[in-house]
């Protein structure tokens, strides 16, 4: 499926999104929306989350 970021169907490309992990977003003819999240892949630098691990 091509990507659009108008009408239905449609697949956003893919993007690092606020939360800090990759996503897109499949929205159906019926406009219900299916987030698709992905894993970071080997080797891939991690996301700081903002948190201080120190508690």
């Amino acid at each position: 499926m091509p990507t659009a970021t108008e009408g239905h169907p449609r697949l956003s490309p893919i993007a690092r999104q606020p939360w800090g992990q990759r996503a897109s977003f499949l929205i159906d003819p019926d406009g219900s929306q299916l987030t698709l999240i992905g894993e970071e892949a080997p080797g891939e630098p991690s996301v700081p989350t903002g948190r201080d691990s120190s508690g």
